[in-house]
């Protein structure tokens, strides 16, 4: 449950970061909003399952739960965001 927490943190802050260098206030202003809501709501970094889509945040959560549970997916996400 840990490293699932960790990599949801992380895959988030790398998504921080990745919108940042492209200047667009707005959206990084959004994705720093999910990095909070994760912080404020640590039973939402454990969460394997998708969450109904009328919660807050739902598309970004259901996203890094699912790149998170596939090692792979995670890997290349990873990559991916590190890249830029």
């Amino acid at each position: 449950m840990v490293r699932l927490a960790m990599k949801k943190l992380y895959l988030q802050w790398l998504q921080v970061q990745y919108v940042k260098k492209g200047n667009n206030d707005i959206r990084t202003e959004e994705e720093k909003e999910v990095l909070r809501y994760l912080l404020r709501h640590p039973g939402r970094l454990t969460v394997k399952e998708r969450v109904d889509d009328n919660e807050q945040y739902a598309k970004q959560l259901n996203i890094l739960t699912s790149n998170v549970k596939n090692e792979r997916l995670y890997e290349l996400t990873k990559k991916r965001l590190k890249s830029v």
